[in-house]
């Protein structure tokens, strides 16, 4: 196939035409792959649901509802050592988890409620709940299910942390000379592994001690073994159960420990909520005058242990927090060996998060933070809520335009929407840590078809990647292609066939290189793919097209000759 130069005014006019369009076409779809994902999903939705209206309006599916009929719930199976199953300790978090039959019921929503929040703390995520313990007493949590019919009851007791069952203990010296206290060391065995645990569910201040013969030797709280008089005492640790350690001591001559003069404790002034779970701390240190002493050479006390938490390390971790204001504990150090106390302020902070993320989990889908979402009548969706920082009191509120179209059940962290009947309804929820954070989502709910929840998404994906990837290319090349082969009058057509193959190669890739920069997008290499599938196609057809009219031109030219 040959061209000739032709320089008519039609054909000058036909050619800008086709550059035109070129440039538009190809600058659309640099500006596309700039837009955000919320912007070209909206579109690709639009799309889908004019498909699904048309569909659904000649098609017709009855949804399957499967009812529970079987409620169980109890604590998880871990326990602690020394306290009953339901028994939870002040300070401490106990799983309750509930199971639904069968296993396929449509409406899987659980909730946990309890009256007596001043003595349990509850957080929800989905179908477990952690029961914080806040001060001794009883408290009813009730267990509830989208049958309600069902329900169960479960009974908490909460404690006062105990001492340990199994412990060790041991001094560095025996032999202690008057006027230098010597300390017991305690170390808890055969609970938890991990010392933070250990640090957390049981309270070593709870041990007794004792000395055999308190006029050469006394134990205070803590085991601070204070020398009085020269000669030898066994001393003597016990827990609530009778478990004990005893070893011998020797007081020898000596002289009491004269004042501090200038005791101070340095150190960070503040710490934040759960830095207890994270391994962080905040590590004081005494001074005197200027002189660094050893922390073990001090009993360290909290005013607060809820809030914040001191080892005898003088190791600070921040625990809970009852507000979003800043709260302050007093650390307490006093001296084993003068009993000077010294005191230090520190602030725990809460880290809040500043933004809010829905998730709504539709079939085998997760469309994040979408504004707009469809779903069928009869489908029951979950949506899962996340901050972007890590907290303890997920809980929010829901707030739905429309009640007559979905019912909710609110589950702290995840949101069980059952959809009733069709129609458009804006579902709201609003962080009960920061109320000022809110995720707004219109979910538009038709009659449902041959079209479903399970392959809605499927179907916006293929419209997606059909039309916004390979059409448009497809569309975008015949210009392309026509633009060149009117430009370049001297080349052969394989030659501008090859020329626009490449533009169009270049154009995909570097549409899929933005697109990767783009939040929530990604530039993938099969979409480059499915680009060029677009541009073959095109390129194919204008080809094919262009062939056809040259022949049918020859052979016109060829009849009217021979008529001739």
């Amino acid at each position: 196939m040959t061209k000739k130069n032709v320089e008519q005014k039609p054909f000058r006019i036909a050619r800008w035409i086709m550059l035109s369009f070129a440039v538009l076409l190809n600058s659309f779809i640099i500006v596309y792959s700039c837009l955000d994902d919320k912007t070209t999903n909206n579109w690709s939705r639009f799309v889908s649901n004019i498909f699904t209206n048309v569909v659904n309006a000649f098609t017709h599916k009855e949804q399957t509802y499967v009812p529970v009929d079987e409620l169980d719930a109890g604590f998880t199976t871990y326990t602690m050592p020394g306290y009953d199953l339901e028994e939870i300790p002040i300070g401490i978090e106990k799983e309750i988890s509930a199971n639904l039959l069968p296993k396929n019921a449509t409406n899987q929503a659980i909730n946990f409620i309890t009256e007596e929040n001043d003595i349990i703390s509850l957080s929800q995520n989905g179908s477990k709940v952690s029961a914080l313990g806040l001060k001794p007493g009883i408290a009813k949590i009730k267990v509830t299910c989208s049958n309600a019919d069902l329900s169960k009851e479960i009974t908490v007791r909460v404690v006062d942390l105990i001492a340990p069952l199994q412990f060790d203990a041991s001094i560095n010296n025996t032999t202690i000379p008057i006027g230098s206290p010597e300390t017991i060391n305690v170390t808890v065995i055969n609970a938890f592994e991990d010392e933070i645990d250990n640090f957390l569910h049981y309270d070593v201040s709870k041990l007794t001690y004792s000395s055999d013969d308190d006029s050469i030797a006394t134990v205070g709280s803590y085991g601070v073994i204070t020398p009085i008089n020269e000669g030898s005492t066994t001393i003597r640790v016990f827990n609530s159960v009778g478990f004990q350690k005893s070893f011998n001591i020797i007081v020898t001559s000596g002289s009491p420990a004269p004042a501090y003069q200038n005791l101070e404790i340095f150190g960070e002034s503040y710490c934040y909520e759960n830095d207890v779970f994270s391994n962080k701390k905040v590590s004081l240190t005494i001074k005197n005058n200027g002189d660094t002493l050893d922390n073990s050479d001090f009993i360290w006390q909290s005013s607060n242990p809820l809030l914040v938490k001191v080892n005898q390390k003088g190791e600070v971790y921040g625990y809970r927090k009852t507000s979003l204001e800043d709260e302050t504990v007093t650390i307490r150090a006093i001296s084993k060996k003068t009993q000077q106390e010294i005191t230090k302020e520190i602030t725990i902070r809460k880290e809040l998060p500043t933004k809010l993320y829905t998730c709504y989990v539709i079939g085998d889908k997760e469309l994040w933070d979408h504004p707009k979402v469809t779903t069928f009548v009869g489908d029951v969706i979950t949506v899962r809520v996340s901050y972007d920082k890590t907290v303890t009191n997920y809980n929010t509120s829901v707030l739905v335009s429309d009640e007559s179209i979905v019912n909710y059940t609110n589950q702290g962290t995840n949101i069980v929407l059952e959809f009733k009947k069709e129609g458009s309804v804006d579902i709201t929820i609003t962080s009960d840590l920061v109320p000022s954070l809110t995720n707004k989502t219109e979910v538009t709910v038709k009659p449902a078809g041959a079209i479903n929840k399970d392959n809605y998404e499927d179907i916006n994906l293929t419209i997606r990647k059909s039309i916004g990837h390979a059409l448009m290319f497809a569309i975008t090349q015949v210009f392309t292609f026509l633009a060149l082969y009117m430009f370049l009058p001297k080349m052969k057509w394989w030659q501008v066939a090859l020329i626009s193959l490449g533009a169009g190669l270049l154009l995909a890739s570097v549409s899929e290189l933005i697109q990767a920069f783009i939040p929530l997008r990604s530039g993938k290499f099969i979409d480059v793919l499915i680009d060029m599938s677009g541009v073959i196609t095109g390129l194919g057809i204008t080809i094919g097209v262009l062939m056809l009219v040259k022949y049918l031109k020859k052979k016109k030219e060829t009849k009217d000759n021979k008529s001739v």
